[in-house]
């Protein structure tokens, strides 16, 4: 999940009340900023109820993927968003062996938890236990060394705290924090989603109040090994890292609106115009988007090169949340899930429902559908803080 400001009129204004830009991940609507709107703890928050109500867990049936997609059956693995112990889980990042960085609510007496979690073999490695009231885990990233989070400490979003889990030493430290108003409390801004590259990763903290020259966050890079942190930028926000430049939303004069810059070999330059992208995401030398213009969303793509449009949506659909790996771009749908196969150059339907998530990363891709009919999926969303879902993870390498 995710928060965000408006990202049309945040470098001239303060909060404002319409969409922000976060790259994958995007919640729309300032009034998470507002008080009045934070009335209720968040569906994930540690104030879910213990209650349990059990709906069918068999595992999903992998046989209609394989009929859609034409995939080799053994590259899918399809099963419940469930522990061994029976607590619902909801994805977060994949690694490159397989693991998956889920929250899990508090359930069944348990405290509400981040962790890594193996289809394959069913284990369960405990990242952290999230305390406080409101508390929850935000956005996770993963490799074969590090899991990388950032936890919200309030309804309102404004105090942060970035964490650092090392895979080899099983431990979590926290290594940012936000700074403070006079009052004690952090500042509104972007959601804290970190991005990590190999031993280091980028994120965009708000360290001060907006003003008439900027909105008051920066885009910040740490470095796991040294424990340093150097910016970026002052003047952009949601970075992410690969390992020949950094990118980032910063804010074009002329269109009075945000768009995409990177810094490659040291110089600064804006490599979109008129795009005003509302998500995005990068993988090697290429980068996609999604925006939504003239009542409509559109995801772009620029490679080796070139920039192209791959997909239009119907007015009533939205087209969001995007990530890419080497052969497939994904995003999440009102209407149903549907992927992008880089390779092939074609449109691939997975599922006719649209997913909960859709994602992917290195050479795994993964998506989760509600399971239970309508009436259970409420109930239990009500009783324990989340939606079970049938999830599905592809090795993509051996499609």
């Amino acid at each position: 999940m995710t928060v965000t400001i408006n990202h049309l009129k945040t470098f001239t204004k303060a909060v404002g009340a319409c969409t922000f830009l976060l790259g994958s991940l995007t919640v729309s609507g300032c009034d998470f900023f507002s008080e009045a709107s934070s009335t209720s703890p968040s569906a994930n928050s540690n104030d879910a109820q213990d209650k349990f109500l059990p709906i069918p867990t068999n595992p999903p049936e992998v046989e209609p993927v394989v009929q859609a997609t034409g995939w080799n059956r053994e590259a899918i693995q399809a099963f419940a968003s469930r522990l061994p112990d029976q607590r619902i889980f909801s994805s977060l990042s994949v690694a490159n062996d397989g693991q998956i960085v889920a929250t899990v609510p508090k359930q069944n007496e348990k405290p509400y938890e981040v962790v890594l979690f193996d289809p394959k073999t069913k284990k369960v490695e405990t990242i952290a236990a999230v305390e406080g009231k409101y508390a929850q885990c935000a956005v996770a990233d993963v490799n074969d060394q590090w899991v990388v989070w950032s936890e919200a400490l309030d309804q309102q979003f404004l105090d942060w705290n970035m964490h650092v889990y090392d895979r080899r030493t099983h431990q979590d430290r926290i290594v940012y924090s936000s700074p403070k108003d006079s009052q004690g409390h952090g500042y509104p801004g972007v959601l804290w989603a970190p991005h990590l590259f190999e031993n280091e990763f980028v994120f965009s903290p708000t360290v001060g109040p907006a003003t008439a020259t900027g909105p008051g966050f920066v885009a910040k890079k740490y470095n796991l090994l040294t424990n340093t942190f150097t910016d970026l930028t002052t003047s952009g926000y949601n970075p992410v890292l690969t390992k020949d430049f950094d990118m980032w939303v910063g804010y074009d004069s002329e269109e009075q609106d945000g768009e995409l810059f990177w810094n490659r070999g040291k110089v600064t330059k804006q490599v979109t115009k008129g795009v005003h992208p509302k998500y995005f995401s990068v993988e090697g030398d290429s980068y996609a988007w999604s925006n939504h213009l003239n009542r409509q969303w559109t995801i772009g793509i620029s490679e080796n090169g070139e920039q192209k449009t791959l997909v239009k949506s119907g007015e009533a659909d939205a087209l969001q949340f995007l990530t890419m790996s080497q052969r497939i771009l994904a995003w999440t749908s009102y209407e149903k899930t549907q992927v992008y196969d880089r390779k092939l150059e074609k449109l691939i339907t997975l599922d006719q429902k649209p997913a909960t998530t859709v994602t992917t990363k290195g050479h795994y891709l993964y998506w989760a559908i509600p399971s239970g009919t309508p009436e259970q999926q409420q109930q239990i969303a009500k009783d324990s803080g989340i939606v079970a879902a049938d999830m599905y993870l592809v090795d993509l390498d051996k499609i």
